[in-house]
């Protein structure tokens, strides 16, 4: 009997053991949070709830003192309703937590109990439950010429989807998984995002890699210079005619138009992008605008562009062209006029071979002067149908009349150029 009573004895101190456990407060004003601290796999459905140790003034329960943020959304939209009875603050958010996001819940010292002592601020986190995939990945896009990156994601544009960071460069994801490269960074270093300034949107703290400073980033306190309405291409041959609209302009200096070109031996783009222009910009104005550019007598062969836009000062920020665009081969032989002409001291030779020819062909583009000599010899070497553009130097040559002659396949064409010194 007395070893009955003393299991009863013992098992009565451990459930009032347990209870006391539960029941002890997170601090002197919170009693309990829902989901828990540190929590690992919350329903992205979830509300979240704080009991409180005390009456609270309702007041003080409001968006201003208590703030949810999503480490990749940024600061969450909730609606948060107190009941006094119970104590209790339910914070509803109102769009669905996202998949295995870190959230944190802060609470300020800008709430106030019923006898307006202000408590202390407080922070916790919990992340959300990944309700899918089963463990297998499959490669579907890539982003390419990076080393040593650093990466770090979130929604940077507020949109609704995960963007990257890679090192110092901005990727906005396009709802897909693909990325495109928007900017560049004034800082280089290693990124963290976090929302800094409480104003809702992701901004970046990026550490020098020298390790002297660390910059700080606020995203969207500073207007666009430009909205970008739309931005899309046209094929004619060999040129590519750029147009793009802008709903209004802010100290718009203009835009550098740039390409890069696939490479056949990497079978990636290439990283260094060449400037194929410039289009002045309207300065400041809140009217629609719309630009041109085309991009004349291309090889043949696969292209992205992008529109550099810049400030008067020296602010940029780069627009990427959503497709590719492809140059195929021309359906006839041809020599195209040389341009600049006249020029000094060199110019530009355009030319085509069909595919009509069939396959491979030797190919020779040579120039003479005005009394039959041959002075340069600019192809000499078998080729595959496209087009083709060569540089013609003529510095070490005097000021006159030349003639350029393209022959392959027992085709031939000549044209006539001026060098003026």
């Amino acid at each position: 009997m007395k070893n009955l009573f003393l299991k009863l004895a013992i098992l009565i101190a451990c459930f009032l053991n347990a209870a006391i456990i539960y029941s002890t407060p997170i601090n002197q004003y919170i009693s309990s949070v829902t989901p828990t601290q540190n929590a690992v796999s919350v329903n992205k459905s979830s509300n979240i709830t704080i009991v409180f140790t005390q009456d609270m003034n309702p007041a003080t329960i409001n968006n201003a003192n208590i703030m949810v943020f999503g480490y990749q959304t940024g600061l969450l939209p909730v609606t948060i309703d107190y009941n006094q009875v119970n104590k209790t603050a339910n914070i509803n958010p109102n769009q669905e937590l996202k998949a295995g996001e870190k959230v944190s819940v802060t609470l300020t010292s800008g709430i106030r109990t019923i006898s307006n002592s202000n408590i202390s601020p407080f922070v916790y986190t919990f992340y959300v439950q990944a309700i899918g995939g089963n463990g297998i990945f499959t490669s579907t896009s890539s982003i390419d010429n990076v080393l040593n990156a650093v990466i770090k994601s979130g929604d940077i544009d507020m949109d609704g989807d995960i963007d990257l960071i890679v090192n110092n460069r901005i990727y906005l994801n396009n709802g897909n998984a693909g990325f495109i490269f928007s900017n560049e960074l004034s800082v280089s270093g290693i990124p963290e995002l976090a929302d800094f300034d409480n104003d809702g949107d992701i901004d970046i703290a990026i550490g020098d890699y020298s390790g002297n400073s660390v910059g700080i980033l606020l995203n969207g306190d500073i207007p666009l210079p430009v909205e970008l309405t739309s931005f899309t291409s046209e094929t004619e041959t060999n040129n590519v005619t750029l147009n793009w609209t802008t709903s209004s302009e802010e100290n718009n200096a203009g835009y550098d138009v740039e390409r890069s070109m696939f490479n056949v031996q990497t079978s990636m783009f290439n990283d260094n992008w060449i400037k194929a222009g410039f289009v002045s910009g309207k300065d400041t104005t809140g009217n629609s605008n719309s630009y041109t550019f085309t991009d004349k007598n291309l090889q043949s062969g696969k292209y992205k562009y992008r529109l550099k836009q810049s400030d008067y000062n020296g602010n940029f920020k780069y627009y990427e062209l959503s497709n590719e665009v492809v140059i195929g081969v021309p359906d006839k032989f041809y020599l195209s006029q040389n341009y600049p002409n006249p020029f000094n001291p060199s110019t530009n030779l355009g030319f085509g071979i069909s595919s009509a020819a069939g396959g491979l062909g030797f190919v020779s583009l040579k120039v003479y002067d005005v009394l039959g000599n041959e002075v340069a010899v600019l192809v000499n070497e078998t080729k595959e149908p496209g087009y083709y553009n060569v540089q013609f130097d003529g510095s070490s040559l005097s000021s006159g009349i030349y003639f350029y002659r393209l022959e392959s396949n027992g085709q031939v064409q000549t044209k006539r150029m001026m060098m003026v010194k």
